[in-house]
Order: structure tokens, then sequence, then C-alpha cells
């Protein structure tokens, strides 16, 4: 569709520009909208930009199919031409009459490069929440999604798809790649083309990065089919992942540990359930060497959590929780009778007699803490260490540290499972320390 700011060309040239305009025809953010969002008709998104090509064509295509956008910068001063491309974006806003907003960040130490990206994409949430917007638009183009996919494969990791989609969430909210069908020459052709200003960025032009290794020894001498060859590559390869991932699902549900660590994919089973603790990854050769220390000793301990196998089931448990302190008795009826919990376990006001326990006014301020080697417990016929208790019980070590404790002004005086002191045992019992199913 030609507008009238290119009137002034002669019949060749529209003929010509018309034909990069159908480039855009390859790119589908209505379709894309229809599968996400009910309210396609009053739909408002957030373009987030950069000032390049990329971004730019994508603020055109937007305008070109009519869709109410927000616009979203990020300028790091990371390097010389950063308040140039700050311009370009402030100079589209201020002529199409767009609200812009721009964020000026500090960098401090680090990985610059996934520093740059969190802060940029917690940006746009925050002002994506803030608009109550249906999504996030992204000017990514086919040769970011082969880019992505070919780091990924350098580096070995094992992620949950390889290279971009056009669909995904970020902190719940949409993000959505129209122009994953689109080469980059094609965006930045089409800016040219259209006298579109943009800014290139200068460390791109640089081999600093693994991405910029790629894109210029691999991506930028390809042609077309190569491109395509590549893209049949890819979606094998995510063919491959759906089906790793959904095995291992099935192990997960299952948790049988002989079967998940005899299976070539038990590293990632440890990996997956890891993660779901602790939000954070862990290479392939960190959890292959935990399967071979499971084999030979059932308890192991990473990043603050202890791993055991426990009737022939993997149990993952946090090795330590923070203490909780109770000021007064009001306050600890309060939380017992609101079912409080604490760990794997709640208070509560009613429950088994080894549950329940006596305080008095003088016993506080006291504290819920988890078990220490070192704790013992005042019983009948003497105290007793709080492990061995439990080691008699036949508590597995995993479990035992998530045993919470109560200390009060004159020493521990309950601990669960093994009951409390007999200064606080009464026939009725009015306060419970109640376990639940982990």
């Amino acid at each position: 569709m030609m507008t009238d700011k290119f009137s002034f060309l002669n019949t060749e040239q529209q003929t010509q520009i018309e034909n990069q305009d159908n480039i855009f025809l390859r790119a589908h953010l209505n379709e894309l909208l229809q599968k996400t969002t009910s309210c396609l008709d009053h739909a408002t998104v957030l373009a987030a930009v950069s000032g390049g090509p990329d971004s730019m064509a994508l603020l055109y295509y937007l305008e070109e199919i009519q869709i109410d956008y927000v616009i979203a910068h990020v300028n790091y001063h990371h390097r010389p031409t950063a308040s140039r491309d700050e311009d370009i974006v402030r100079q589209f806003a201020g002529e199409h009459q767009r609200d812009l907003w721009i964020l000026h960040p500090t960098f401090e130490q680090g990985n610059f490069q996934a520093w740059a990206r969190k802060v940029r994409y917690d940006f746009f949430v925050q002002l994506a929440n803030s608009y109550s917007l249906q999504a996030i638009v992204l000017g990514h183009h086919l040769d970011d999604h082969l880019e992505t996919w070919m780091m990924q494969k350098k580096r070995g990791s094992f992620p949950q798809t390889y290279g971009l989609q056009e669909i995904s969430t970020y902190q719940d909210v949409l993000l959505l790649r129209p122009f994953l069908n689109l080469q980059k020459h094609e965006l930045q052709d089409w800016c040219t083309n259209h006298h579109v200003r943009f800014g290139i960025d200068e460390s791109n032009l640089e081999n600093d990065y693994l991405r910029n290794q790629i894109r210029h020894t691999c991506i930028e001498p390809a042609n077309f089919p190569q491109k395509m060859h590549w893209l049949k590559e890819l979606e094998a390869d995510q063919h491959q992942l759906e089906q790793i991932r959904n095995h291992t699902q099935q192990l997960i549900a299952q948790n049988d540990a002989q079967k998940i660590l005899s299976d070539p994919w038990g590293w990632l089973v440890l990996e997956t359930r890891l993660f779901n603790q602790t939000k954070r990854h862990h290479s392939k050769k960190a959890m292959l060497d935990l399967v071979q220390k499971l084999k030979s000793d059932p308890y192991q301990e990473i990043d603050s959590y202890a791993i055991q196998i426990i009737d022939q089931k993997i149990e993952i448990l946090p090795t330590s929780w923070v203490p909780f302190y109770v000021d007064n008795l009001e306050q600890l009826q309060s939380l017992c009778k609101s079912h409080y919990r604490y760990a794997y376990f709640e208070l509560s006001t009613t429950g088994k007699r080894i549950q329940g326990f006596h305080v008095e006014d003088t016993d506080f301020p006291c504290i819920i803490r988890q078990s220490h080697a070192h704790d013992a417990l005042e019983q009948r016929f003497g105290t007793k260490k709080i492990n061995r208790l439990y080691i008699d019980r036949k508590i597995p070590r995993a479990k035992r540290m998530m045993y919470p404790v109560i200390i009060g002004q004159n020493g521990l005086f309950f601990a669960s499972l093994a009951g409390c002191n007999p200064n606080h045992f009464m026939e009725s019992q009015a306060l419970y320390m109640l376990e639940l199913s982990v």
C-alpha cells in the first residue's frame, strides 16, 4: 500500500517500493493477537524498540496495520551512538504522536549482556502492566532466530525451546515476534527504500560476543536457501527436544529413583527439578556428577538443598529455613488459629497429643527454627538429643533438618515428632505443630 509520502517518486521507483512493501505480508501480528487475546479490535501493545532498522520497521508496520501501541526504549549509554538512537525513536514518537517511555539504567558490574537483557525486559513488563497492554511486540527476525539456535548448540545448552518463538511469555506477559519470517537485510532495505531513519549499533560490528561471531561468519554470508536449510535443522532439533522433554516429564511424574539414575536423560530430570526449586539452572556436567554421586551415596547437597533417595524416590528439600520469632502468647495463638505455615509444618489449635504443647507468658519471646544437630529435649526419663530421636524413628537425613523446634526463654521445649518437655505438657493442649505432606 502506497502513501502520499512517496508520491514524488516515478512509476518505476514506486513499483520497486511496492514490492518491498510486500515484506509486511509475511508478518502477521493480527494472527498472533487473535491466538492470544479476545479483544483484537481494541488491542494495544507495547513496541520495544532500539532505533535499529528492524525496530523502526516494526513501528511503521504497527502504523500500517493500525494497531494502537506505546513505545519503549532503553538507552544504556554504553556506546557513542546511543543518544543518536534515542533521538531517532523520540523523533518518530513525536511525529506519530505516540506515548514514549525511555529508561536510562546504570551498569555497575558483572555480565553486561545478561544484565542489559534483564533490565530491558523488566522495564517492558512494568510498562505493559501499568498500561494494561495485551502484549509486548519485538522486532526479532529470521536471522536472530537462527543466531539464537546456533548459540544454543555452540554452548551445548538444553533450553526449553530452540531459537526464538513467535509467541512466548516473560513474567506472565505475552511476547510477540511477527517478523520471524523476514530476514534482517529485507527490513533494512525496506527502511532504506522508504527513507526511514535508523541507527546501526556499532558494537554489533565487533566480534566481542559469540552472537556477533556467529552473525559475521555464518548468518550474514548465507543466502536464503542456506537459511531455509538451517531452519529445517532447527525444526528437527526442536521436535527432538520436545520428545526428550516429554520423556523427562514422565520420569519426573513417576519419580522412580532407579529409573532416573539409569536413564541417559536422568541428569535432565535432576536439573529440571532443581530449577523448579532454586530457579537457577545447573550445568549438564554438574548434574551428571550428581547422578554418579547418588548411585554411591543416597544423600547429597547442592545450593542449600538436600537431594536424598527415600523409599526409592528422589526427594529435594531445602537444608535451611529462616528462623521465625514470636513476641508474645497472643501472637502465637493468632498464628495457630490462622494455621500459619513454617517449612513443611503448620501451627494449629487442634491435633494429636504428641503434636501439642502448652506455653506461658514467661516463655516469650520464643523462636521457631529448624532443628540442629546439638539440640536436645528434656523428657520424663532424662534429656535426649533430637537427632537421635529422629534416627530412632527412622526419619531420613534430608527430612530431619526440616522438622522445626520451638525455643523459649528457658531453652528448647518442643520438637516436631518428639513432643514437648514435661513443663510444657498438659492433658488438653491448646497449641499444635502439624506436619504437612511434602
